[in-house]
């Protein structure tokens, strides 16, 4: 146990167990060296016999605690192991997940709107600050692209339409807007690629066709918040940056790049009322 404890990739877990094991061992050593000497032999008198026999109980004692610890370093070191391979086995189901093909994919969005005037007729909702979009819910989609083709041929690697919006009056000055797509745009679409691909798709496009050109959204910093699911296994979370809508084309875009999300100006055409970009700060593609 201790050359294994010893010959393994150092780290401090292990160095701790290796000290203990040794500690352990030589406990373990002196303890029988002391019942050793403690053995009365006839010659010995019994001033001799007593220093012998207390020597003797001193050892099993020390030679007892020795065992302990090296019992326990042993059950320390067993659940290390098992907390490791856990890990490994966890990352490895991971990764054999991120190899299946794709079979659904879903979403869930919400985003925080300034104003409270929406281009399309609302249903009450069970409570008196919801309301549910019923109609036109086809023209309400999501898009998801990897950067290198939103930044060229703009060729989709999925795309979702809502199957529920819920619009919720929270604010004075603003609405709290609700998404779930479970459905691709036409019946039989077989989606390509495997679940792991679910990490390239690194641009989102959510037209939201209800909201006019140019309406911006609610807080100044985080807006809303985007999660895609892939075979109901992976997901990934999206921040939604505070930006206007799509003068044309009622979208807003977002791009995600190293762990942070801004606002993408993908249809890379400026908004001709204000000659700027339709997105706050948006970031354009070097093909713009």
């Amino acid at each position: 146990m201790l050359l294994a404890s010893l010959t393994t990739t150092p780290s401090e877990p292990l160095f701790g167990a290796a000290i203990f094991a040794t500690v352990g061992g030589f406990l373990v050593f002196t303890g029988l060296c002391l019942e050793k000497w403690g053995t009365p032999k006839p010659k010995h008198d019994a001033k001799q016999l007593k220093y012998r026999k207390i020597a003797d109980a001193v050892g099993w004692c020390v030679l007892m605690f020795g065992i302990a610890v090296e019992i326990y370093t042993a059950g320390k070191l067993a659940m290390s192991e098992k907390a490791e391979m856990n890990q490994l086995r966890s990352v490895a189901e991971r990764n054999d997940l991120q190899k299946q093909p794709i079979q659904t994919i879903t979403a869930e969005a919400w985003l925080f709107v300034k104003g409270t005037n929406l281009d399309i007729p609302l249903e009450q909702g069970p409570l008196p600050w919801s309301s549910y979009i019923t109609s036109r819910l086809d023209t309400v989609s999501i898009t998801g692209l990897t950067e290198t083709s939103a930044q060229g041929s703009r060729e989709p690697a999925f795309g979702l339409v809502a199957s529920k919006v819920e619009v919720q009056k929270l604010f004075t000055n603003g609405i709290l807007v609700k998404f779930e797509f479970e459905k691709p745009p036409f019946l039989g679409t077989v989606f390509k690629g495997h679940s792991g691909d679910l990490y390239t798709w690194d641009v989102l496009v959510l037209t939201v066709p209800f909201l006019e050109g140019g309406r911006e959204l609610l807080t100044p910093e985080k807006s809303g918040e985007i999660t895609i699911k892939v075979n109901s296994m992976l997901s990934r979370t999206y921040e939604v940056p505070h930006q206007k809508t799509h003068f044309a084309s009622r979208d807003i875009s977002i791009i995600a790049t190293n762990g942070q999300f801004r606002p993408y100006d993908f249809w890379r055409m400026p908004d001709p009322r204000t000659n700027a970009a339709p997105s706050m700060q948006a970031t354009k593609s070097p093909a713009a």
